[in-house]
């Protein structure tokens, strides 16, 4: 049991969101490792943008206690729903070998089911919610109130960016946006997993991302109280990426689980439950591909 049994796993791995986790440094015995490896991999820049870059990777960890979070059990089957890319993908690990669990924003981030009750994920939110209203309560010629609200709802966000507002977000701090993008009025953005957002995107009114998923039954999705008598429910997360220089047009809402190619524009009203791939026009309830964008579609063509 001294080697890695998970090293010839495939691993999906979603966007930039995820963060490399401090990793308990100790083997199955208590005696401390040196030179334990961060399970960080750069993305090949030659591998196509919905795949999964780092499917085949070995996976650099020290020994047995690292194990690789709850959700990869079984995924073979739903590999396709885990395809997500970012600049670097990071392997997040549990902590067991020093009997440590996982915290709950740790679980909400990895997909797995997690406690949206507890305190560090509440202030969290209380925090996002006071932010967003702090900038709705703005005006546009508030430039310098708004910049200083927007970087530290949103600390990854490029400073070209701009939102029109009103804005909502859960807790913005697992968002990120690209260059020069832009939401118009009344943008939502619940990043209970991370959204990333690249850089030219455009989105139109009442655009929503919504990351978050709850069981199918209702047996399982209703409330329940916690053993100190605190009201819950079960709730898990799924990234969503938008890939640069897409057009996400007005009424669109964009589920968990779903990657939207570089290039591609969404119609107005649609319901994206399934990821789409770059350079075509999508649109409907629920989202289809309709064509690819062409050269035919250049204003040249359109104007002369």
């Amino acid at each position: 049991m001294g080697s890695n049994p998970v090293s010839r796993t495939k691993i999906p791995v979603p966007h930039l969101g995820y963060r490399d986790f401090e990793l308990d440094q100790r083997d199955s015995k208590g005696a401390v490792l040196e030179n334990v490896p961060v399970a960080r991999f750069p993305r090949d820049p030659a591998r196509p943008q919905t795949g999964n870059p780092v499917s085949r990777t070995k996976i650099p960890v020290s020994h047995q206690g690292y194990r690789i979070l709850n959700w990869i059990k079984g995924i073979r089957k739903a590999r396709k729903n885990f395809a997500f890319v970012s600049d670097y993908v990071i392997i997040s690990l549990n902590k067991h070998a020093g009997g440590q669990a996982v915290t709950e924003k740790e679980k909400m981030l990895a997909g797995q089911l997690y406690d949206p009750t507890d305190e560090e994920l509440v202030a969290l939110r209380e925090k996002a919610h006071a932010l967003s209203k702090a900038y709705n309560d703005t005006v546009e010629t508030q430039e310098d109130e708004r910049e200083a609200i927007i970087a530290e709802l949103l600390p990854e966000m490029d400073e070209s960016a701009y939102f029109q507002g009103p804005v909502q977000f859960d807790y913005g701090c697992f968002t990120s946006v690209g260059e020069n993008s832009y939401a118009n009025f009344n943008f939502t953005c619940l990043d209970c997993a991370p959204v990333r957002i690249g850089a030219n995107v455009f989105m139109g009114p009442n655009v929503s991302l919504l990351t978050p998923l709850h069981p199918l039954r209702w047996q399982e999705r209703n409330l329940y109280a916690k053993p100190d008598g605190t009201m819950t429910d079960r709730e898990y997360a799924r990234p969503i990426t938008i890939g640069d220089n897409c057009w996400i047009a007005g009424n669109v809402t964009i589920c968990g689980g779903v990657t939207i190619g570089a290039g591609s524009v969404i119609g107005a009203g649609s319901v994206v439950t399934r990821s789409i791939p770059e350079g075509v026009i999508a649109a409907g309830n629920p989202c289809r591909v309709i064509r690819p964008i062409t050269e035919a579609d250049s204003l040249e063509s359109e104007y002369v």
